[in-house]
């Protein structure tokens, strides 16, 4: 207390539970003795749910299997949603042979494209990934605007060796 019954200096709370996904409004309030008050709110936002990612194309036909192509490259579509704000989404391509190698980045973060969904497109266009001989590892990585992360693989795989034919019987002259 100062001389003037006045009162200066600083103060903390410790301790105050968040919820999360919901915007949660602290009020801070000061009263003076004869009952005047000043007062002011907080509003935190605690998100702790990271992007959830689908991929629409390509489907492999089991989760986890293959997707076979002979093309050279393979659009990729999809989506991130997010229950407060996606940040970034990039896709990265990887050969199987050599998993530290990325091959192909796409880094979507164009200012509208963020919010609470990222289409896996670019200029309305499908995203289209260069493939590498063999299995290619497709990831995307999505990441919310309080850094929560998550991803999803596919595999790929690249195959434009014509099959071989042989006949035994009957046997031609």
């Amino acid at each position: 207390k100062w001389p003037d019954n006045s009162f200066e200096g600083l103060w903390s709370i410790n301790r105050i539970k968040l919820v999360d996904s919901v915007t949660n409004k602290i009020v801070i309030k000061v009263l003076d003795g004869s009952g005047n008050y000043e007062q002011t709110e907080l509003k935190i936002e605690v998100d702790a749910s990271p992007p959830d990612i689908t991929i629409f194309n390509p489907i492999p036909v089991t989760q986890g299997a293959i997707f076979w192509t002979k093309n050279s490259k393979i659009p990729i579509t999809g989506e991130s949603i997010d229950n407060v704000q996606n940040k970034e989404l990039t896709i990265y391509n990887r050969s199987i042979d050599d998993l530290n190698q990325e091959v192909h980045t796409n880094d979507n973060k164009d200012s509208n494209d963020i919010g609470k969904i990222i289409n896996i497109r670019s200029n309305n266009e499908d995203i289209e990934i260069d493939l590498l001989p063999l299995i290619n590892i497709i990831e995307v990585v999505g990441i919310d605007s309080s850094g929560n992360q998550s991803s999803k693989l596919i595999k790929i795989g690249k195959d434009t060796e014509k099959p071989s034919l042989q006949l035994k019987y009957p046997k031609t002259a």
